[in-house]
């Protein structure tokens, strides 16, 4: 049976929710039927796939869409620019191992359950479709009881926790990487109902990423730029401190014409945005143009690039991916992350279409990378990624969730 303190401070919790609704939900969002309800959260790599499958579902005349998804989390700003409806529950975090905070981490979760449990009974969709992260969990479990069909995307290569409790649950997996595929069956096999299909689909990119870099109007950066190769670097957010440094040193070494168009990251204190020399021999100008982040602008730098040095997370690999960039990779170690991003860097580096630094690489590498993909032949790294199709996954996911829909 459990306490009087914890049932006392779901009580409390759950009041402070009826308290807090947003406007759309009083307007009757939340009780409005959906066809389809995408969950996930916690971070733009659950959200921005999620986005990218609903688009591609809309292009396939289907409106009746909805996400749920974690009041406080970043989820809400990202769906809502994208003017999809938005239904809110408390999440909680999931822990492998005993912690201080682990209590009221558990009665969020059971106050989570809870609330997608109402908002999917009074919902009553045709479909939950999964992203992923401890966000979707409790939906799914209610989605189990109340016998709506759920649909899970693994993103990654290995199984996070919150995939691990969500495949057991689901009636179909897509997996981004074939090398899911031993870890799923691991888990599913045992299972007495009836077997979940497993499909790769590959990492669903945003269709309105690929149309961007159509558009007519170009933006006043992208006018500044000569006939020079562009370097496009995607630091930013989390550990852009050592990327940053790695390129202002280039800059300031850099022999040959070239354009670096720099995303520092938040906070990087940028005095300069645009700095430009003349190469040692006079051969042509060096540009740094720097920003905080790219947002209108992404798709057309990604368009134009001739070389992309990134992290490895996994939505800006497969974005890069489909305009078929060679990039040099410079993922976050296990300090920074779960060690996806080393994971997707090997795999990247395994089928040729990327160079792997490692997550500290020395200055000279750095810049050696760079003089080699710029001054041999890159053709064959192109031909190997059009062979991802990363420009067809949000689609293939659209056709699998189709199934479900009558």
């Amino acid at each position: 049976m459990m306490c009087g303190p914890c049932l006392v401070s779901i009580y409390l919790i759950i009041a402070k929710e009826k308290d807090i609704k947003t406007t759309k939900q009083r307007k009757g969002e939340a009780s409005k039927h959906y066809d389809v309800i995408v969950t996930g959260g916690g971070s733009g790599g659950h959200v921005f796939p999620g986005i990218a499958v609903i688009e591609s579902l809309r292009l396939r005349g289907h409106h009746s869409i909805a996400w749920l998804g974690s009041k406080t989390g970043p989820e809400r700003d990202y769906v809502c620019r994208s003017s999809i409806p938005f239904l809110s529950i408390t999440a909680g975090k999931f822990h492998r191992y005993l912690t201080f905070g682990l209590l009221v981490q558990a009665i969020k979760v059971i106050v989570s359950f809870v609330q997608a449990f109402f908002v999917l009974k009074r919902s009553s969709p045709q479909i939950l479709v999964a992203m992923g992260s401890h966000v979707s969990v409790p939906p799914i479990w209610a989605a189990r009881i109340l016998r709506i069909p759920v649909v899970v995307h693994v993103c990654d290569h290995s199984l996070s926790l919150a995939s691990r409790l969500s495949v057991k649950h689901a009636r179909s997996i897509l997996l981004s990487y074939d090398s899911a595929y031993q870890s799923i069956q691991a888990l599913v096999g045992a299972r007495k109902t009836k077997k979940p299909t497993v499909i790769t689909t590959g990492y669903p990119v945003r269709p309105s990423i690929l149309t961007a870099s159509n558009a007519s109007k170009k933006s006043d950066m992208l006018a500044s730029f000569g006939n020079a190769p562009v370097l496009l670097v995607l630091g930013g957010s989390q550990g852009s401190h050592d990327i940053n440094s790695l390129v202002d040193t280039f800059y300031k070494k850099c022999t040959i014409p070239i354009t670096i168009v720099h995303q520092r990251g938040a906070g990087a204190r940028i005095t300069h945005p645009l700095h430009s020399r003349m190469t040692d021999s006079s051969q042509g100008l060096v540009q740094h143009i720097q920003r905080d982040f790219f947002f209108d602008e992404y798709a057309q730098l990604l368009s134009i690039a001739t070389i992309v040095v990134s992290r490895a997370g996994a939505g800006t690999l497969w974005e890069i991916a489909a305009y078929k960039k060679p990039a040099l990779l410079i993922p976050l170690s296990h300090k920074g992350s779960r060690g996806d991003q080393l994971e997707n860097a090997r795999y990247f580096a395994s089928i040729g279409v990327a160079i792997n630094l490692g997550p500290s690489p020395r200055e000279g590498e750095f810049s050696a990378m760079v003089y080699y993909l710029l001054q041999n032949n890159t053709s064959n790294i192109k031909q190997r990624l059009g062979r991802l199709n990363a420009r067809m996954a949000s689609t293939n996911i659209a056709v699998e969730i189709e199934k479900f829909l009558i």
